[in-house]
């Protein structure tokens, strides 16, 4: 354990459920697969900005959030305000 570098766990629990007889595996299985690709960006894009990330305290990583927050919420500002 002195001897252990950090590592990141990311566990996500996603529960499904479409009542429609004839169509509820088919929805299910389609959701669960974008999800899941949703999921797997999410992660590869994390990795990539690894070098970013990396040194952050958990003071730096919530300054960090709430700067992103920041932009993408103007960003929908603009949009909604533009339709």
């Amino acid at each position: 354990q002195d001897t252990s570098d950090p590592i990141m766990c990311s566990y996500k629990l996603v529960n499904v459920s479409f009542d429609v007889w004839g169509l509820s595996q088919r929805v299910e299985a389609y959701v669960h697969k974008v999800v899941q690709d949703i999921l797997l960006v999410g992660h590869r894009q994390a990795f990539a900005w690894i070098d970013l990330w990396y040194e952050m305290d958990i003071n730096d990583v919530r300054e960090y959030e709430k700067e992103m927050q920041e932009k993408t919420n103007n960003k929908v500002a603009v949009g909604v305000e533009e339709k």
